[in-house]
């Protein structure tokens, strides 16, 4: 910190294991360098003594949006399957196309489209990631949660993404906002981890069924 309190930029140095050309345009790539992230484990639970170390990944730097998820939707064939995946928030029955879903123009003074998506379930997230991945010809997963504290800046002792306090200005908790106008910025460039739509992730070493294999609440990463 500086001498007034504030929080000064951190300055690391780090070996990409990649070239920054690579890299795909929309996302970000997180090095965590050879220190372990700490694991707290499920919400309220005891502090698990695991320090996994964190390889090298790729994120996505904003949120999943409403056109995203609606694109998801309409990649399914059957009515049923886009009914069980239809958030909660936004999303209206498409009058004109029975089964199909449609989103408002817009949100107060924001595209609905723009907007992260919400009203989802874990299961939702997995099943957005399985089809990204098939269009993408990549593995897209949700992150662990040890993946989404290294990318917010945890091993840089940020005390929040972005270096910032938590207070009522440096985020966006009042209303939601379109995924690419969020306040906050993680030191890697990941957009709205501290503020807007929650994120979902998953425990580190938990069965593939078990009920707890989730924490939090979004998408993913590939983020």
């Amino acid at each position: 910190k500086s001498e007034d309190g504030e929080r000064e930029p951190a300055r690391v140095t780090l070996r990409l294991p990649v070239s920054s050309a690579a890299i795909p345009a929309g996302m970000v790539l997180v090095v965590s360098g050879d220190v372990p992230a700490d694991y707290r484990g499920p919400p309220w639970s005891p502090a698990v003594a695991l320090a996994p170390r964190v390889a090298p990944f790729l994120m996505d730097r904003f949120e999943v949006t409403n056109g995203d998820w609606l694109a998801f939707l309409e990649s399914y064939t059957d009515d049923a399957s886009r009914r069980a995946r239809v958030p909660t928030a936004e999303f209206i029955a498409d009058p004109e196309r029975p089964g199909h879903f449609m989103l408002p123009t817009s949100v107060g003074a924001v595209s609905a489209r723009d907007l992260p998506v919400r009203g989802i379930s874990p299961d939702d997230a997995v099943a957005f990631c399985t089809w990204r991945s098939k269009r993408d010809g990549a593995t897209v997963r949700l992150p662990t949660e040890a993946e989404w504290a290294v990318a917010a800046g945890v091993l840089l002792r940020y005390e929040f993404p972005s270096g910032v306090r938590g207070a009522a200005e440096d985020g966006d908790f009042a209303a939601v906002v379109a995924a690419k106008s969020v306040k906050d910025q993680s030191p890697y460039g990941v957009s709205g981890l501290l503020g807007n739509a929650r994120e979902i992730v998953t425990v580190l070493g938990a069965a593939a069924g078990a009920a707890d294999r989730f924490l939090r609440s979004e998408e993913h990463t590939s983020e």
